[in-house]
């Protein structure tokens, strides 16, 4: 048996504006043309929040607040084959939930670890800064080795 890949997402980090957002709608693009091909079983990337055949992309701030409000979205956006988390680090890293101290961020990405699901992820932190916003090393150790990080020159916004 073959060992698994051991990266198995992308991570775009750098400033604002410079296009990371728009190269991880361009690989969805991609991603989804693969899928509609039928270079990609459809029936794999499929659940009830994910419309189309694409990597389901959303907001860290989205994902922490599912937790709240509609655990099992969260727990969709978890277990989703394909999935983009766009701007990370700009959720809380901790939520207060009736008493309880949750970690939607850290839990879900110490999850798609353990089960190697495909993860695209931009943020505007570098490396320590995460290290720090999630006040975790076993989160930053862990994205070290899931994503294949690909770094934006700091420059002026494209806005």
């Amino acid at each position: 048996m073959a060992a698994a890949p051991r990266r198995f997402g992308i991570g775009f980090l750098g400033s604002v504006g410079n296009g990371k957002t728009t190269l991880m709608r361009a690989i969805d693009n991609v991603y989804h043309g693969a899928a509609a091909a039928k270079l990609v079983d459809p029936y794999m990337l499929g659940h009830k929040y994910q419309s189309d055949f694409g990597i389901r992309i959303v907001t860290a701030r989205q994902i922490a607040e599912w937790v709240r409000t509609d655990p099992e979205r969260y727990r969709a956006a978890v277990l989703n084959p394909a999935l983009g988390i766009d701007d990370l680090g700009s959720e809380p890293a901790v939520i207060m939930d009736y008493g309880r101290n949750q970690t939607p961020m850290a839990d879900l990405l110490l999850e798609r670890y353990d089960r190697r699901l495909f993860t695209l992820m931009t943020s505007n932190l570098d490396e320590d800064e995460i290290k720090k916003h999630y006040g975790d090393a076993r989160i930053s150790d862990r994205l070290r080795e899931m994503f294949e990080v690909v770094l934006f020159a700091d420059a002026e916004s494209f806005r």
